[in-house]
């Protein structure tokens, strides 16, 4: 795939895919959940990211990603957050959170969006996010994660867990930029510690 093609729906999928996983690794880099050392760099949308190394968690990740996709491809994954959680009082005291809108839209659409201009907005989200996080209080205590969705099934798959989740009454909420695709729209936000009279500060 060049980054003239215009996409189809399938591609669209694979881009949401891809998207959640350099965030996933992003996010895991940048809040410092693990040490520096288990991450390598990758030169992805004009700018250097890090994925993680370690293969217990790399496994969880991709686990994750295959199987949501699944559930995107039928239209029924509604939100995909990324949990920080406090292994001292199992709070949820940060989630990032990505909500997917679904655009029905005809594969001969002359209004099509090109990748390019698709990676452009991916670029400039991972800019944004790399930036919000100087802002937003530091993690102190020991976190792990998890990643979560919401779906529209009525019935969760078997190898799914069910999970209810104990989020930090006080968390604060602020959005990020949105990508969209020709078949999806992704809006992004946080939800962090108070940051007291801290500002916080984003790009254009």
């Amino acid at each position: 795939m060049n980054d003239t093609n215009i996409l189809n729906i399938e591609g669209s999928v694979d881009v949401l895919i891809e998207y959640l996983n350099y965030a996933v690794n992003t996010l895991l880099y940048h809040r410092e959940v693990y040490s520096s050392e288990k991450f390598a760099p990758l030169d992805k949308y004009g700018l250097q990211v890090y994925m993680i190394t370690d293969e217990k968690i790399k496994s969880y990740v991709d686990t994750f990603l295959r199987e949501i996709k699944e559930f995107i491809d039928k239209k029924k994954v509604e939100v995909v957050d990324i949990n920080f959680i406090s292994e001292e009082t199992l709070e949820t005291v940060e989630s990032w959170s990505l909500t997917i809108k679904y655009i029905n839209r005809p594969d001969d659409d002359k209004q099509q969006k090109p990748l390019s201009k698709i990676r452009a907005e991916i670029a400039n989200v991972f800019r944004q996010i790399i930036a919000t996080v100087s802002y937003i209080p530091h993690l102190e205590q020991p976190v792990t994660f998890n990643i979560t969705a919401g779906t529209l099934l009525t019935k969760v798959p078997s190898k799914w867990e069910e999970t209810v989740m104990r989020k930090s009454a006080n968390l604060e909420h602020f959005p990020l930029r949105d990508i969209s695709t020709n078949y999806h729209e992704v809006k992004i936000s946080v939800a962090h510690s108070p940051t007291g009279d801290q500002e916080m500060l984003c790009g254009d």
